[in-house]
């Protein structure tokens, strides 16, 4: 385990409009408003995306189990978002539910509002965190030069 630690810094309320892409608009707003680090929770509904629903075995590195979906779903989230590559990257799990069904996955770029969405941001400051890809896990982790072991 490595530690880091922050404050919370400024918090936003976001509403996002039907049609607009979950994911893209934070990004966007992240770089408006220079944020570098934040923590984030939503609720609303996706009329469409794709999720990661897991690996296809429990092997390094993993190969994803895409799974698209469509029709409006019911959605909560939680989240984050740091910076990779000189660009913020949002890493976000979620819950969809339609009827009797729900998926479970990690959204992925791609996705489509329906009706609305709200979200709270919460701004992370002190932390000294990026992401980089990790050749041997073949994922994005969060890396820093001042993680304390």
């Amino acid at each position: 385990m490595r530690v880091q630690e922050g404050r919370p810094g400024r918090l936003f309320l976001l509403t996002f409009q039907h049609g607009e892409d979950l994911i893209q608009e934070i990004c966007q707003f992240a770089v408006r408003e220079n944020i570098r680090a934040a923590w984030i929770q939503f609720l609303g509904a996706l009329k469409q995306g794709r999720l990661v629903t897991g690996p296809e075995k429990p092997q390094l590195p993993p190969k994803p189990v895409w799974r698209e979906f469509s029709q409006a779903w019911e959605v909560v989230g939680i989240g984050n978002l740091f910076w990779e590559d000189n660009a913020p990257k949002v890493h976000v799990h979620v819950a969809l539910g339609k009827g009797d069904a729900t998926i479970m996955g990690c959204l992925r770029l791609e996705n489509e509002i329906y009706l609305v969405a709200e979200a709270l941001l919460v701004e992370l400051t002190g932390l000294n965190l990026c992401r980089r890809l990790d050749p041997d896990l073949g994922v994005s982790m969060l890396n820093s030069i001042d993680l304390k072991a």
